[in-house]
């Protein structure tokens, strides 16, 4: 199984560096896929460069900083198990408002860490499975499962602090 700390160092995972005010902390870890970065934080999509939507990009910025500072997060609505009948897929994804709502995919490795697989404007998804798919398949290919005695739990908050 490849840890998360082999995986940022070999370029495959990007830690999100949230920016804290003086004395916060961190409280939950985020990683992103390259494609992930490069969709948020490239001219590719919402990017800093050229950004071409800088609402949804302050909105995603906005929920990975509530995220990795523990700020409460709504179960359905900020953050999404995508299929709670089928433990095995258990990919998530992290979600933004209208209007231009993003949703970001992506499974939890640990208690409080999530890696992000993709993203995708909610307007452009028609079907949920595709995405599944992308997630499940990412997590396989990189061998990246969860850490020992993290298992699939059914509370949501076995997977982040609410």
């Amino acid at each position: 199984m490849a840890t998360l700390m082999e995986l940022e160092k070999n370029g495959t995972l990007i830690k999100f560096k949230p920016l804290l005010d003086p004395g916060q902390l961190e409280h939950r870890v985020a990683y992103m896929t390259k494609e992930a970065w490069e969709w948020c934080y490239s001219s590719k999509e919402l990017g800093q460069s050229k950004c071409p939507n800088p609402l949804a990009y302050d909105s995603l910025h906005a929920a990975l900083t509530d995220f990795a500072t523990g700020t409460l997060l709504y179960l359905d609505g900020d953050i999404r198990r995508l299929d709670r009948k089928k433990e095995k897929d258990d990919i998530w994804e992290i979600k933004t408002r209208p209007p231009d709502a993003v949703r970001m995919f992506g499974w939890f490795y640990n208690r409080n860490i999530f890696v992000a697989s993709h993203c995708a404007y909610k307007k452009d998804i028609k079907n949920y499975q595709p995405h599944k798919i992308k997630a499940g398949d990412l997590r396989v290919s990189l061998n990246c499962f969860y850490a020992p005695n993290f298992g699939r739990m059914e509370n949501a908050n076995s997977y982040f602090n609410i």
